[in-house]
């Protein structure tokens, strides 16, 4: 699940004394938690950071208040952390923990074994059974992909327009 914390502080005017309306820290926490999630649909619908529809799909947001400064923003889609921070490439052993199933050969001649994994290919796809010898000659490796920061991005963009809502208030946004 991608968190982020926001941490509210108050700025206190060079004159000594708070001027201008007091702001209750719980009415801006709300606000955020309110708005964050809009915040990070909008940015995504608007900057299309991502190359599949997966991406396009992280839209389920919640949003709580932790304490009196702090409110946390998490994603409902657990694969959200890994479109926002990205993924090193790495060989991918886990495909090896994959249950065993019986299956039929050429319709007559049972034997176990894991199920087949789609691969696109040039006029279609072809479906290959990942096995100990290929992770041992170096295949089944993810190539990885950069993260797009889109949550610390849209965030960013919220905190700027609370920040120019209320003066005197800072956000930090901490992942």
């Amino acid at each position: 699940m991608a968190r982020i914390t926001v941490r509210v502080t108050y700025k206190q005017p060079k004159g000594g004394s708070a001027t201008g309306p007091q702001v209750n820290s719980r009415q801006i926490l709300k606000e955020i938690v309110l708005e964050g999630p809009k915040y990070i649909s909008k940015w995504i619908q608007v900057n299309k950071p991502f190359q599949s529809r997966t991406g396009f799909a992280a839209t389920k947001w919640a949003g709580e208040i932790l304490g009196d400064h702090s409110v946390r923003i998490a994603s409902l889609m657990p694969y959200s952390y890994w479109l926002n921070f990205g993924v090193r490439s790495h060989q991918m052993t886990y495909l090896l923990n994959s249950p065993m199933k019986q299956y039929w050969a050429f319709g007559k001649y049972p034997y176990m074994g894991r199920a087949p994994i789609p691969i696109p290919v040039m006029g279609g796809f072809a479906f290959r059974v990942p096995t100990a010898k290929a992770m041992a000659q170096g295949k089944w490796v993810h190539p990885g992909y950069q993260g797009t920061h889109f949550l610390e991005k849209a965030l960013q963009r919220l905190a700027q327009d609370i920040e120019a809502r209320y003066p005197g208030v800072t956000l930090r946004i901490d992942t």
